[in-house]
């Protein structure tokens, strides 16, 4: 492998371990708690790692290859799932809010 290859290997791994770690840790990335938005399960409970890598993989893989229209459907979807979301059972919601969009114990 070039060295080029072996850059965009390690930006690749750096990239989709930082999601990965901050769904599962913190339950969101940094620009998702700006908007106070978070990830979590169908329980409101974060979510576990296999549940990460399968939304950051083959989920946000799925979302984009035909024009990004995975992650277009969140904005018609009644749950605001985008494709990766409901590849995972996973929700974005706001951090004071329950999936059907009541109030939270958060």
């Amino acid at each position: 492998p070039t060295l080029d290859a072996i850059y965009i290997a390690i930006n690749l791994l750096i990239w989709f371990a930082y999601f990965v770690i901050m769904d599962v840790r913190y339950q969101a990335t940094l620009g998702k708690m700006a908007m106070r938005l978070r990830v979590v399960g169908p329980d409101l409970q974060p979510i576990a790692y296999g549940k990460a890598v399968l939304r950051e993989s083959i989920g946000k893989a799925v979302s984009l290859v035909v024009f990004f229209i995975g992650f277009i459907w969140a904005a018609g979807d009644p749950r605001k799932q985008a494709w990766h979301d409901k590849m995972a059972e996973t929700y974005v919601v706001k951090s004071s809010t329950d999936i059907k969009g009541s109030k939270a114990n958060s």
